[in-house]
């Protein structure tokens, strides 16, 4: 994944990404690993019914040439965070679809210079409510979401490589439970905004910032 995330021209086809679920299902289901599915599967928690185990393959190379099309990766967190969607919908493994799709997210983020962007534990029911709203045809939840982990993931990085002085210039973080006693609004009410996207946060062990 380094050598890749290192190349100045990175190529994303669909022999990378079966290489890539290789990498996560190692050791966990080896038969299936880099293999695509043959069977049909459902979802649990959501209505949506991924593609006919037949219809897989071609998807996959319909995906591959989505991805190679310059006009579609002018917006890097639009691109990165529709490239996850996409192969989420096709489904095309049995497991792992989901890990994989947030290993070619960070790929796409970190060969242009962007550092990991991680779905907190916190986040993983808003995640999955937003993937299936786009599943029901609403993309921007999405990529909102996607967004506000990528920002997330930049400020703890500038954070941790900046000099102290020169932190300033990223902002002052404030206690979510301090600016609530400043407000006319309660804790979990600035909580419940957070979770919604409506004001940015971040959480540093076990306090929102």
């Amino acid at each position: 994944m380094e050598d890749l995330v290192n190349e100045r021209k990175l190529k994303i086809s669909h022999l990378l990404i079966r290489q890539i679920h290789q990498l996560v299902m190692k050791e966990i289901d080896d038969e299936w690993a880099g293999k695509y599915r043959e069977v049909e599967i459902k979802i649990t928690g959501t209505n949506f019914i991924p593609p006919d185990p037949a219809a897989v393959s071609f998807k996959m190379r319909q995906f591959e040439q989505w991805l190679q099309d310059k006009k579609n990766n002018q917006e890097l967190i639009d691109y990165s965070s529709l490239a996850h969607y996409k192969l989420v919908e096709i489904h095309p493994f049995i497991d792992g679809n989901g890990r994989t799709a947030r290993l070619l997210m960070n790929l796409i983020l970190m060969n242009q210079g962007f550092p990991p962007t991680v779905i907190l534990m916190n986040d993983r029911l808003k995640y999955y409510q937003t993937l299936n709203l786009a599943h029901k045809g609403e993309m921007k939840p999405f990529v909102d979401f996607i967004g506000r982990n990528v920002e997330r993931s930049l400020t703890w990085y500038l954070e941790a490589v900046i000099p102290g002085k020169e932190k300033k210039a990223i902002g002052k973080w404030r206690l979510l439970s301090e600016l609530a006693k400043k407000t006319a609004y309660s804790q979990e009410y600035l909580s419940l905004l957070e979770r919604q996207g409506n004001i940015e946060a971040v959480k540093k062990e076990r306090n929102w910032y």
